[in-house]
């Protein structure tokens, strides 16, 4: 009789499963402190195998990034929406990424590498070569260039832009509100301030109807 579930120890274990229990390790131990052998007592399945199946621990934590990066990877270049103004475009963008911050465990995974990546440099590497970071950024400037071409926002130097609206952002879900000199009480006030302010700099004059 074979089983399905975490403990029947084999190779059968639901990878999205394991990715979960990784996760889980990680963000409690952080990366340098997580071990297979800890990751192998999480999922009941032995050192061995997951050696075997995936090599290493960095291995693991590649999988488990890319996965979560894949939900901001969308919409890709062919589904960009069409909007009346800049600002409502922005807007949808800015929701759009608010939903994966609080709703994946990026976030979190960002926090442990940027507190670990300067005794642990392959893992900032991690993000950007596990298509995380750098794909992310992609999307942003095809959509921008998108909305350049319906004529929402001036031409531009696009990477730059997308860079400082994901500054903006990041301050906000991802290095604590530290970094911009006051706390944020309210999330979704900052996140308009963020929408009319790159609407106010790149944003193209309002068309007559």
């Amino acid at each position: 009789m074979t089983s399905d579930t975490p403990n029947d120890n084999s190779a059968a274990l639901s990878e999205a499963i394991l990715l979960d229990c990784c996760i889980s390790v990680f963000l409690e131990n952080g990366y340098g402190n997580t071990t297979l052998a800890d990751i192998a007592a999480k999922t009941n399945v032995d050192v061995a195998t997951l050696e075997e199946r995936y090599g290493t621990k960095e291995a693991l934590f590649r999988l488990a990034v890319d996965r979560e990066a894949t939900v901001a990877r969308q919409p890709l270049p062919g589904s960009v929406p069409t909007f009346n103004t800049a600002l409502e475009a922005i807007q949808f963008a800015m929701e759009r990424r608010k939903y994966v911050m609080q709703n994946t465990v990026l976030a979190d995974i960002c926090r442990v590498i940027a507190l670990e990546s300067e005794q642990y440099p392959e893992i900032a590497d991690i993000f950007r070569t596990n298509d995380g970071r750098e794909q992310m950024q992609a999307v942003g400037e095809l959509t921008l260039s998108a909305w350049i071409e319906q004529g929402l926002f001036r031409p531009c130097n696009v990477s730059f832009a997308v860079r400082q609206l994901y500054g903006l952002i990041n301050q906000a879900f991802l290095f604590e509100p530290r970094t911009i000199g006051h706390e944020i009480d309210d999330l979704d006030a900052y996140l308009q301030d963020c929408c009319e302010w790159f609407v106010e700099r790149y944003g193209a004059p309002a068309k007559s109807l």
